[in-house]
């Protein structure tokens, strides 16, 4: 049985550019969820701990659920406040700390989203950041490691971390795309040739 060739079809330079974009924007305003998240996170996790302590007066097991979908600077933060503050105090200051945090990633997933190159490149960085402060706040013990909280929090990183890379190689990919059709908008290219040529870089 012979394989089935690939069709190719023409693609202008409106076609190839929008597609680019849609990609990179698509990608880049994931940094502004990880910050909505974070803030979700926090809700969930101050309304499990509240629940817990109305129920059986004992704490709830740290870190939640909740709380394992936030950053892992907020986790560390969090772990330390409950344990050594009040618990109304403890929630009020999770709270302030997660908006925050989570406004300044919802920002940067914004301007990020509107092609700022350094704001893009800041977002993933410190993102990056979180994901290996992740390691050092589940492997020495200083919060529990079940492996629930820690597959909410790994897969989260993931997740947010990739669309970062996809939208780097989005936002090269409409440079490139100038330079390719180099100012001939009525030129035309097989999409398959133009995508292996955007991936590759040259």
């Amino acid at each position: 049985m012979k394989k089935a060739k690939r069709q190719k079809h023409q693609i202008t330079y409106s076609e190839a550019h929008n597609k680019a974009v849609k990609m990179y924007q698509r990608s880049a305003i994931f940094l502004l969820w990880a910050g909505v998240v974070n803030v979700f996170a926090i809700v969930i996790g101050v309304i499990q701990l509240a629940a817990n302590s109305l129920a059986t007066q004992v704490q709830f097991p740290w870190p939640t659920s909740g709380f394992a979908m936030s950053f892992s600077v907020q986790i560390l933060l969090n772990s330390v406040m409950i344990k050594s503050l009040d618990s109304l105090a403890a929630d009020i200051l999770m709270i302030i700390i997660g908006l925050v945090l989570g406004g300044l990633f919802a920002a940067l997933g914004f301007f990020a989203s509107k092609g700022k190159r350094w704001v893009l490149l800041l977002g993933t960085a410190l993102y990056a950041i979180d994901f290996g402060i992740m390691f050092f706040v589940y492997e020495s013990g200083f919060v529990a490691r079940l492996w629930t909280n820690y597959a909410f929090t790994l897969v989260t990183h993931i997740v947010v971390l990739v669309a970062c890379i996809v939208a780097i190689v989005e936002y090269y990919n409409v440079i490139h795309i100038e330079k390719v059709f180099k100012g001939n908008k009525a030129l035309k290219l097989d999409e398959e040739v133009e995508g292996e040529v955007i991936a590759r870089g040259k």
